[in-house]
């Protein structure tokens, strides 16, 4: 009876911290695949270069092309209320939270293989990440400290993917296998200054396996003009639970539950204006049907994402790239990411170097709490082409 009673406060504790959770790291950028450089910088076009996501690209005709990418997030999070000085006599918003913290990791390796109609793509990449700590102290009216809090959750899942495509008239068409496998960890404590309190904690490890598959067609009814739509399936992906609870006793578990991503649609538009200064125009909706999922776990919202960029070649070795995106969070579709981003392309002999940023800013309130979340991304990738 005592460990049921230890896992059952354990996740009443976890519920409450959950409204300290920065929801950029649970919101729909859980499905954006790792941003490739020009993706990244025309406002998240990555219909139009990664494809993993759109797997009837095709690069060059007659090139072998292998490229490595890389991404770092600088995020800061801070909460704030309004709150009644009882020796100004005053009401004033003041913040109750500070946050940041940065990270950077790998975010795909890529090789194209082009064989006559067909062509190959292949590589890895880095479809989910997580990085998030939260650490607060808690004190009563007379601002004596009660007790610390601390939350870490690290972990990531990775595709291993393999994408066909053919072409024949101005329709090409492509398929994509990927292998997803990736571990996390989440830890969990509450510290009470007050010695007669217990003391709590949680420590997680996670395993993640699965496959998951897609398809898309790409359709030029004329040279200026791409049109794409792309499908991915339903995904379940296998998660092996490792935990540990500590509180008056300490009670460990092991289990299984399912990770599951959504079907997905999505739908590009690619302009390039003929016998002008070389640019193009892309514009991008992605359907991620959430609601699917309800019933699981918690409640979600089906969301589309959208972004539009623009790429202009200022010289034939430099391209400037600039664009915007509004991605919806599942969990409440009136908050949303609006971001803003440019970049850089150059190009030395048979390499290419790009370098992209993103700011998103957003404010949410909960509970008479409001959020305030700043996320700069900086995205680059060297590719070369045989």
């Amino acid at each position: 009876m005592k460990k049921i009673l230890i896992v059952a406060l354990m996740i009443v504790l976890s519920v409450t911290a959950f409204s300290y959770t920065s929801l950029y790291n649970f919101s729909s950028g859980e499905l954006n695949t790792p941003l490739y450089g020009k993706g990244a910088g025309s406002g998240n076009s990555e219909i139009f270069y990664n494809p993993a996501l759109n797997p009837s690209l095709m690069f060059s005709k007659d090139r072998y092309y292998v490229a490595v990418g890389f991404y770092g997030i600088s995020h800061r999070e801070t909460h704030s209320q309004y709150i009644f000085d009882t020796y100004d006599n005053t009401v004033g918003k003041k913040n109750i939270y500070d946050n940041s913290f940065l990270y950077g990791e790998p975010s795909y390796i890529m090789g194209y293989m082009p064989l006559g109609a067909v062509s190959l793509s292949l590589g890895y990449e880095n479809l989910i990440s997580k990085d998030y700590t939260y650490n607060k102290t808690y004190r009563d009216d007379n601002y004596v400290i009660l007790y610390d809090e601390s939350e870490a959750s690290i972990g990531n899942i990775n595709g291993y993917f393999l994408s066909v495509s053919y072409a024949v008239w101005k329709i090409k068409a492509g398929i994509n296998l990927s292998i997803l496998q990736g571990d996390g960890t989440n830890e969990y404590s509450v510290i009470y200054v007050d010695p007669a309190k217990t003391d709590s904690s949680y420590s997680i490890d996670e395993q993640y396996s699965g496959v998951r598959a897609g398809a898309a067609i790409t359709y030029s009814p004329v040279a200026s003009l791409e049109i794409v739509g792309l499908y991915h399936m339903q995904t379940i992906v296998k998660n092996s639970v490792g935990a540990d609870y500590t509180g008056t006793d300490t009670l460990s578990l092991s289990y299984d539950t399912d990770y599951i991503l959504p079907n997905t649609v999505g739908l590009g538009l690619k302009y390039s204006p003929i016998n002008r200064m070389p640019s193009s125009l892309m514009l991008n909706a992605v359907y991620e049907r959430w609601t699917e999922l309800n019933g699981a776990k918690t409640e979600y919202n089906d969301i589309i994402k959208y972004s539009a960029g623009v790429t202009h070649e200022l010289t034939p070795s430099t391209t400037l790239l600039y664009g915007i995106l509004y991605e919806p969070y599942k969990k409440n579709n009136q908050i949303a990411d609006v971001g803003f981003t440019c970049g850089l392309t150059l190009k030395i002999s048979q390499a290419e170097f790009t370098v992209s940023g993103q700011y998103r800013h957003l404010n949410y309130d909960e509970e008479n709490t409001f959020y305030t979340e700043r996320v700069l991304r900086i995205v680059g990738d060297v590719s070369i082409l045989f």
